[in-house]
């Protein structure tokens, strides 16, 4: 299924319509969009309906969702970030006792790689700790002198982390924003994916990165290990966030109520999803 028919099929929109409503958010004079708040808020309320222990935040920047996590449950958060100019961000959760920063980079393999941290993306000056910093280049940067440096991180698989760490990954919940690296992320959870019971992933389906688009990767992994992709936002063009729940799992009567809520909003008009950003 290619993802223009999971869009129609979630928000019940022409392919006229869809059009319509990417142009008219996309120009707006942002460059960069957050997470969707409707979908932000679905994802926090699915997370709370599950028996969860452990929260992965894997691609931090300054830390506002492992911090709403921390606030709002008991869980062990474990938090990945291996852009070192984030931290300073990070000191203020750092005395809190279910945290876990780790500085390191999730990837499909446990060793080392290049980090790449923009500068100058189209025409616009970048700080040391933006959310564009990645494990892949980016297809908008032209020159290397456009990065401020390249970093050597630590990788390591998600498989690797869970093993190492003895968690169970049935009573986790992924919050995967990794600027084009997606893909990798997932296969590095390897079996251990379809025993995940909630994620939420930003895909690219536009060349943003050496390694996009990446949406037909990302979705073949999902379908493979039974999740249901359950709502989108409107980030950037080609660029997005899905919310996806495991089809193996139970859920309470009321979580399927939230889930038809979600769908019905999205679908009663385009100036509701305009009105969210």
């Amino acid at each position: 299924m290619v993802f223009s028919d999971v869009l129609n099929k979630l928000f019940r929109i022409s392919s006229l319509d869809e059009k319509s409503i990417e142009r008219s958010i996309f120009l707006r004079p942002k460059l960069r969009r957050s997470f969707g708040p409707l979908l932000t808020e679905t994802f926090f309320a699915l997370a709370k309906n599950f028996h969860l222990k452990d929260f992965f935040e894997i691609g931090v920047m300054n830390g506002r969702h492992t911090s709403r996590i921390l606030k709002m449950s008991d869980w062990n958060v474990h938090s990945f970030e291996p852009n070192i100019y984030c931290y300073p961000s990070l000191v203020p959760l750092l005395n809190n006792q279910r945290l876990n920063l780790v500085p390191i980079a999730v990837s499909d393999t446990s060793g080392f790689a290049d980090f790449y941290l923009p500068m100058n993306l189209l025409g616009k000056k970048l700080d040391e700790m933006s959310g564009v910093s990645s494990l892949n280049k980016s297809t908008l940067i032209v020159n290397d002198s456009d990065y401020f440096k390249n970093l050597m991180v630590a990788t390591i698989s998600g498989k690797d982390y869970l093993d190492h760490k003895k968690i169970d990954p049935s009573g986790c919940v992924l919050w995967i924003d990794t600027e084009g690296s997606g893909a990798s992320v997932l296969k590095g959870f390897g079996d251990y994916l379809s025993l995940i019971p909630l994620l939420i992933i930003e895909v690219e389906y536009g060349p943003y990165f050496s390694s996009s688009p990446n949406w037909n990767d990302i979705f073949g992994i999902l379908n493979y290990h039974k999740f249901e992709i359950v709502g989108r936002d409107f980030q950037t063009e080609g660029q997005c966030n899905i919310l996806c729940v495991n089809q193996d799992k139970r859920f309470d009567a009321n979580v399927y109520d939230l889930l038809r809520a979600y769908l019905q909003l999205c679908s009663q008009s385009k100036e509701y999803l305009l009105s969210t950003y």
